[in-house]
């Protein structure tokens, strides 16, 4: 029968050697990820060392869930993995107990046959595919076992208070008390003449199983035929009313093609397409070396060899030394009362099929909006406790969701709004606040420019209000006070580069919600706002309307059905105000990635050549990163401006295959 496989990425072998020769040993900025192996806290091989990140294995975690901690770790904002190992315990653990051909079994390799597509699926959703090295390896094959092969050992004329066993059907390692070696030793060869197994001393082991005797090796050791196994302490757990007529085992000689295991790769090191011929030999010990080479790292001493692997290898192998990650999200403004009173009663979701929104932290998260009644299909409710960039990383996530994938999200951060309301907008507090929210909008912007988005990306920043009084922050006043007039700054392919408005220019917060609607290609609900206002800084003058022609032919036009995400950043002000930022990213490309947490890095860093305002804050160096659309007033009241930042990030919708967008009536 054909061996069922097992799913791992690095098996068993692998991962005690590995440790010895740990890729964080190798060099610096190696870091490694296992999930779910057994002992993987363990600290292992001379310098005692564990992965960087790991996993304890715990049966009751989701299986998708345990793929996207395992690929989180690829792209950890300090210690980006470069190898990660994944352990998966089906559909062995079924076919242990109903046996390899068995209907549990069956549906198990479906259920692991589904997890392998969520996990290349989402490789390809990441921009990892093409770029990443994946192994899939079996420790082993499986033999069925039926019910009356079971080898009873209480039939076997050997006293059990003689001697101990250990390991696990079809070989038990037999330990004789002292001064019972010959007793025991002699009741099982005796047995074994006729009965389904075979008696082996540790020293006369057979040369083609590299088991040689060792100080915690037993003086012997029996093995069963091929279709028995014992009824060792493994059986006998089994409950009666649970036990069937066949059962699952491995453990035999490794030259039955039932026992031996499987080895599937794919990457920018292996051959395309190619299948090893029927006498090649691929052993288990080879797979050490192989990971080695493909890593770049010296090898400890080992059983195993790399010349097994080159048949499959590349010639020239591509360099493996950091995985780069690549995703496509993009970000549309609105502000909070509009997005919140408005984006609701023009939901998403209604507009058109394959239209899904994501609401982080926004108060009134659940509540259902609008004549439909209708809430967005991915929220996460108000949590101050929450880290900032653990925010952040929960909405992008909603991008590349198996399911349903977002296309608007919205996000919201208090500070330094609240800092300011309780300090003022000069205190040293709210200085403090804005630094942080300096460091979170770098992390955003040094995100988008690895991911070489930030050129094809449409970010606004925008505020809902500014703050004044000295003492304490406070809004509310006329707006037509300078000190309460927002900002709108907007950068990417669909505003005009270095476009500063003029000083009589009108635009209100109003408008934002026309704006988004305009760029999303939703028939807005009636509104107060007008899209005339922003044409000033759109680069073109038409953009089309969802079901357009343009997206059906892939025109450089702007397409509808994007995806937003709102990350609200609420930030503090000139000497009197507070600014509650949007931004909103857009994006024109049609193929959709996900969304990867990386290195985090100020604003300032971006634009190193700007000079920053006198209070060290990289507000100047963010507008011009931004390439600028400055609102009209007093510039240089900007000087101490401390901002909040609201992202709306949009990305395209696309179908299950990531080629055709959807088109929205």
């Amino acid at each position: 029968m054909v061996p069922v496989l097992e799913l791992i990425l690095i098996l068993v072998i692998f991962i005690h050697l590995m440790k010895q020769v740990t890729n964080e040993e190798a060099e610096e900025r190696k870091y490694s990820g296992v999930s779910m192996w057994p002992g993987v806290d363990f600290h292992w091989g001379p310098n005692k060392s564990v992965p960087t990140h790991f996993k304890s294995y715990n049966s009751s975690v989701p299986w998708e869930e345990r793929v996207d901690v395992a690929l989180s770790w690829f792209s950890h904002p300090q210690k980006p993995a470069n190898l990660v190992m994944f352990y998966l315990q089906e559909p062995d653990s079924t076919g242990h107990k109903y046996g390899p051909d068995s209907p549990q079994v069956k549906s198990k390799v479906e259920e692991v046959d589904t997890l392998v597509g969520y996990l290349v699926s989402r490789l390809k959703i990441l921009g990892l595919w093409e770029r990443t090295n994946l192994i899939f390896l079996s420790d082993h094959g499986m033999m069925k076992v039926k019910k009356d092969a079971i080898v009873d050992l209480r039939s076997i004329p050997v006293s059990p208070d003689t001697y101990n066993y250990s390991s696990s059907s079809p070989t038990l390692l037999i330990y004789p008390l002292p001064g019972k070696e010959e007793e025991v030793y002699q009741g099982f060869l005796n047995a074994s003449k006729t009965q389904p197994f075979s008696v082996y001393e540790t020293v006369n082991s057979p040369p083609d199983w590299h088991y040689g005797p060792t100080p915690y090796m037993p003086p012997f050791y029996i093995v069963t035929d091929l279709g028995y196994a014992f009824s060792d302490a493994w059986w006998l757990r089994v409950p009666e009313d649970e036990r069937n007529e066949e059962y699952g085992v491995h453990g035999y000689n490794n030259s039955f093609p039932e026992m031996q295991a499987y080895f599937i790769a794919h990457g920018p090191a292996f051959k395309k397409g190619y299948e090893t011929p029927k006498g090649a030999v691929v052993d288990s010990v080879d797979v050490y070396p192989l990971i080695c080479h493909l890593l770049g790292i010296q090898p400890r001493p080992n059983n195993g060899t790399l010349e097994h692997s080159m048949e499959f290898l590349l010639t020239r192998m591509p360099s493996i030394g950091s995985i780069s990650v690549g995703f496509v999200i993009g970000i549309i403004a609105a502000s909070i009362a509009v997005v919140l009173s408005l984006a609701y009663l023009v939901t998403n979701e209604e507009a058109g099929e394959g239209r899904y929104s994501g609401v982080s932290m926004w108060a009134g998260v659940d509540f259902h909006w609008g004549p439909n009644g209708s809430r967005p299909t991915h929220f996460k409710s108000y949590n101050k406790s929450m880290p900032w960039e653990e925010r952040v990383d929960l909405a992008l996530s909603w991008f590349s969701h198996p399911k349903k994938p977002a296309n608007l999200i919205m996000f919201y951060i208090e500070e330094p709004d609240s800092a300011g309301h309780g300090y003022g907008p000069d205190s040293p507090q709210v200085k403090a606040k804005v630094e942080e929210v300096d460091k979170l909008v770098g992390y955003l912007i040094s995100q988008l420019k690895f991911l070489d988005l930030w050129k094809r990306t449409n970010l606004i920043l925008l505020s809902d209000h500014d703050e004044g009084v000295e003492e304490y922050g406070v809004h509310g006043y006329n707006n037509s006070f300078p000190e309460m007039q927002p900002y709108f700054i907007a950068h990417g392919p669909a505003f005009k580069k270095g476009y500063e408005s003029s000083k009589d220019a009108i635009f209100n917060n109003v408008d934002v919600y026309a704006l988004i609607c305009h760029l999303l290609g939703i028939q807005p609900q009636p509104n107060n706002g007008t899209l005339e206002h922003s044409m000033q800084f759109l680069s073109l003058t038409g953009l089309p309307s969802t079901g357009s022609s343009d997206l059906q032919s892939g025109s450089t036009h702007f397409q509808s059905g994007s995806v937003a995400l709102v990350l609200g950043i609420m930030a503090g002000i000139i000497v009197v105000p507070s600014l509650t930022y949007l931004v909103v990213v857009y994006l024109r490309q049609w193929k959709r990635q996900p969304f990867i947490p990386l290195l985090s890095s100020s604003i300032s860093s971006l634009s190193p050549s700007v000079p920053l305002d006198s209070s060290g804050y990289s507000f100047r160096a963010l507008m011009y990163c931004l390439g600028l659309t400055m609102p009209p007033g007093n510039v240089k009241k900007m000087r101490h401006k401390i901002f909040i930042v609201l992202l709306n990030c949009i990305l395209l919708g696309f179908d299950n295959d990531l080629q055709k967008p959807h088109n929205a009536s």
